[in-house]
C-alpha cells in the first residue's frame, strides 16, 4: 500500500520541468544545470492516505534506505561510465522511456486525463537519472534526509491538508545540512509545495 502510495519529484531547481523538455527536444544541451545551481528531490511517502502505525513507518523506512542505495548505485554507475561525457545518449536514453510513457499512458493521454509533457517531465525514472548524472558530472556530494510522520499541528495551514501524518525524504546536492542557504531544510519544499500543481 504505501509503495503504491508514495511519490518522487524534483523541486530545485523550479524551472526542472521545462528543462527537461528543451533538452529532450534539442533546445538546450547536457549539462542543463549548472555546477552552482543546487538540486533537490523528494521522496512523499503516503501520499493519499498517510503512514499510520510502527508497520507503516518501518515500511517506509525501508523503503527509503533500498531509495538511498538504489540512486547511490546510479551516480557510481553514472561515474564508472563516463555516461556524462555522451550528451546524445543521454538524451536518447529520455526519449525511449518518454516514449514507453506515452505507449504505458495512451489512453489517459487520448482522454485528456493526463497530459503527455507533464507526465514525461514528472516522470521519476528520468528525474532520478537527471539527479545522479547532475552529481556524477560534477563530481559533487549530496545527502537525504527523511522525516517521520510530519504532524499537523506543526505545518502551516496551506499545506496541512497534503502533508499531514505524511512521512518526507529530501535529497539536496550538498555534502550536509548545513551548506543550505535556508532557514531550514524543510522550507523551500514547503515554498515549492504551495505553489505547484503535481501533487
Amino acid at each position: 500500500m504505501i509503495i503504491s502510495d508514495s511519490y518522487m519529484g524534483m523541486f530545485l531547481p523550479n524551472d526542472i520541468s521545462a528543462r527537461i523538455l528543451q533538452f529532450i527536444d534539442r533546445k538546450i544541451e547536457f549539462p542543463f544545470i549548472n555546477s552552482s545551481e543546487l538540486m533537490a528531490c523528494f521522496y512523499l511517502f503516503g501520499k493519499k492516505h498517510g503512514v499510520r502505525g510502527d508497520m507503516e513507518v518501518m515500511t517506509v523506512k525501508d523503503l527509503a534506505r533500498k531509495t538511498i542505495s538504489q540512486v547511490s548505485s546510479s551516480i557510481r554507475r553514472f561515474a564508472n561510465q563516463e555516461i556524462t561525457m555522451n550528451k546524445e545518449l543521454i538524451r536518447q536514453n529520455f526519449i525511449k522511456r518518454s516514449m514507453q510513457i506515452a505507449i504505458d499512458a495512451r489512453d489517459m493521454i487520448a482522454s485528456g486525463a493526463v497530459k503527455l509533457d507533464r507526465r514525461i517531465s514528472g516522470d521519476p525514472t528520468i528525474l532520478s537519472d537527471i539527479f545522479a548524472l547532475h552529481i556524477a558530472h560534477y563530481k559533487k556530494s549530496y545527502f537525504f534526509y527523511l522525516f517521520d510522520p510530519l504532524p499537523g499541528s506543526e505545518l502551516p495551514s496551506d499545506v496541512r491538508n497534503l502533508l499531514d501524518g505524511r512521512m518526507l525524504m529530501l535529497c539536496f546536492s550538498v555534502k550536509e545540512m548545513s551548506l543550505l542557504p535556508f532557514d531550514s531544510i524543510l522550507a523551500p519544499f514547503l515554498e515549492w509545495i504551495r505553489f505547484s500543481s503535481t501533487l
